[in-house]
């Protein structure tokens, strides 16, 4: 992700204010200004999943196994990424149904 600003074209863009505290929106050092208009260019850790403590960091922490990561990562980005959260909330239930399939399966 680049940290050139739109409006000013320097390399001051941050998405933590100067107390290290994550921000919702980019803000330029140099223009004293909040970025709307700014395109998150990281694909692979999108604003949504950046907050006082990143999704992976927690799923990695609590080394959780891959479908309850999952059902983790799509509640949280939840009406984030998709505007109604829907779909967000069913790829959660479709994890986590496959998750309890798998553990009933396992305590027979």
């Amino acid at each position: 992700m680049s940290n050139k600003c739109p409006k000013c074209d320097q390399e001051s863009l941050s998405f933590e204010d100067e107390n290290s505290n994550v921000l919702d929106k980019p803000y330029c050092f140099e223009c004293s200004d909040f970025i709307n208009e700014y395109k998150d260019e990281d694909n692979i850790n999108p604003t949504y999943y950046r907050k006082k403590i990143e999704v992976t960091d927690f799923i990695m922490e609590y080394e959780l196994d891959f479908c309850s990561g999952n059902v983790i990562k799509y509640l949280v980005r939840q009406g984030k990424k998709n505007p109604n959260g829907l779909e967000d909330l069913n790829k959660a239930k479709w994890y986590l149904t496959r998750l309890i399939k798998e553990m009933e399966t396992n305590s027979e």
